[in-house]
C-alpha cells in the first residue's frame, strides 16, 4: 500500500491533540504514582491508547500502547513480585501479538501518516523481544554461580534456565514470519539467514543449558549453519553481495567448527578431554573435507584435508606423550587416512568437472 499523508487527517490530530496530551500526562502521573490503582490505571491506559489508534486509523499510534504496556510489565516484579523469568515470558506473549496487530490494518482501512502499515508493528514487536534477549542473557551472566546439580529433565523444565533460549528463538521465529511477510526476494532471503543463524544460536544457548558442554560443541550449531548456508550464497547470482558473504561465512564457519576443538586439545589439562578435543576435531575436519566435496567448494576440500594432517600430527605427538592412548587414536588415524584416500581419487576421477 502506497504511503500518503492525509491532510483531513493531520487536521483531526492537530483539533484533537490537547486531549492527547492530557491523557498522556494522566498516564504519567498514574505510572509514577504508589496508589493501589496504579497497575490497574496503566492497563486502562493501554486499552484506551490502542482504541484511539484504532478510531484515528492511525498505525504509527502503536508507539503509544507499546510503551506503556512495556511500562506495565516492568513494574510487575517490584508491586506483584513476579520472577523475573515470568515477566519475560508475559513480554515475549505481548511482542508476539504486538507482531500479530498488523494484521488488524487488513480488516479496517488505515491512514498511515510516514511508514508502511504493517512497519511500526514489526519494528515494535522485533525490537522489544531483542531487548528481551539482551535481558535475559545479561541474567544468564549475573546468575551464572554454581547451583544445586540437576537432572537434563529438571533442567528442561526450569525456566529459569529455559528463558534465554525461548527468547531468542522467539525472535528468531517472529523474523522468520517477517521473512515470509517480504514481497521483494532480497529483504526475504537475508531476513531468512538471519533468522536461521538466531536459532542455531538459541540451539546452543539450550544444550548449554542443559548439558554445560564444553565450548567445542557449544560452537557446533552456529558453526554448522554458517558452512551449510555458505554453498547456497556462493552461488546465488541474483542477489547483491551473496557471493562476497558466502566468502565471508566460510572463512567463519570453519574457524567457528575446527579452532575451538583444536586449541582445546592442546591447553585442557586433563589427558582424556585432550583425547576427546582432539577425536573431534579429527571428525570435523573429516566432515568439511567430505562437505566440500558433496558440494563442490574448494575451500572446505582444501581446509578440511590440511587440517585433517594438521590433527594427525597432534594426534601423533600425543600419542606418543600418552602411549595407553593408542588402541583408539591409531584406528582413528587410519580411517583419516583412508578417508582423505577416498576422497582424493573420487576428486581425481571428478577432474574433468572443477571445483568453483
Amino acid at each position: 500500500m502506497k504511503t500518503t499523508h492525509s491532510f483531513p487527517l493531520v487536521s483531526r490530530l492537530l483539533w484533537n491533540w490537547p486531549w492527547y496530551l492530557l491523557a498522556f500526562l494522566a498516564a504519567l502521573i498514574v505510572g509514577l504514582s504508589s496508589s493501589p490503582f496504579r497497575l490497574p490505571g496503566l492497563a486502562m491506559f493501554v486499552l484506551l491508547s490502542t482504541l484511539v489508534m484504532l478510531r484515528e486509523r492511525l498505525p504509527e499510534a502503536l508507539v503509544w500502547p507499546a510503551v506503556l504496556l512495556a511500562w506495565l510489565l516492568s513494574l510487575l516484579p517490584q508491586t506483584q513480585h513476579w520472577t523475573l523469568e515470568g515477566t519475560l515470558l508475559l513480554a515475549s506473549l505481548a511482542c508476539v501479538l504486538l507482531f500479530c496487530s498488523q494484521f488488524i490494518w487488513r480488516l479496517i482501512r488505515p491512514l498511515p501518516l510516514w511508514l508502511a502499515p504493517a512497519t511500526p508493528a514489526q519494528l515494535l514487536a522485533l525490537a522489544g523481544q531483542l531487548t528481551i534477549v539482551i535481558i535475559s542473557g545479561g541474567a544468564a551472566l549475573v546468575n551464572s554461580q554454581p547451583r544445586t546439580p540437576l537432572g537434563a529433565l529438571a533442567r528442561l523444565f526450569d525456566l529459569s534456565l529455559q528463558i534465554g533460549p525461548l527468547t531468542l528463538a522467539t525472535l528468531g521465529l517472529l523474523l522468520v514470519w517477517q521473512a515470509l511477510l517480504q514481497p521483494r526476494r532480497a529483504p526475504r532471503l537475508w531476513r531468512g539467514y538471519t533468522a536461521g543463524l538466531l536459532l542455531a544460536l538459541a540451539l546452543s544457548w539450550e544444550i548449554g543449558r542443559l548439558w554445560q558442554p564444553s565450548l567445542d560443541l557449544l560452537c557446533l550449531p552456529p558453526a554448522s549453519y554458517l558452512i551449510v548456508l555458505c554453498p547456497f550464497l556462493l552461488r546465488d547470482r541474483q542477489t547483491m553481495g551473496s557471493q562476497q558473504v558466502g566468502h565471508l561465512l566460510a572463512v567463519v564457519g570453519s574457524c567457528l567448527l575446527l579452532m575451538p576443538a583444536f586449541i582445546l586439545s592442546i591447553v585442557t589439562p586433563q589427558l582424556d578431554a585432550q583425547m576427546i578435543s582432539l577425536l573431534l576435531a579429527l571428525a570435523e575436519s573429516l566432515s568439511l573435507f567430505s562437505f566440500g566435496i558433496a558440494v563442490r567448494v574448494r575451500f572446505f576440500v582444501l581446509g578440511g584435508a590440511a587440517l585433517v594432517v594438521g590433527g594427525a600430527i597432534r594426534a601423533v605427538i600425543y600419542t606418543l606423550a600418552n602411549p595407553h592412548s593408542a588402541p583408539i587414536v591409531w584406528p582413528a588415524l587410519g580411517l583419516a587416512g583412508l578417508a582423505l584416500l577416498g576422497g582424493s581419487i573420487f576428486l581425481t576421477l571428478r577432474r574433468s568437472a572443477p571445483l568453483p
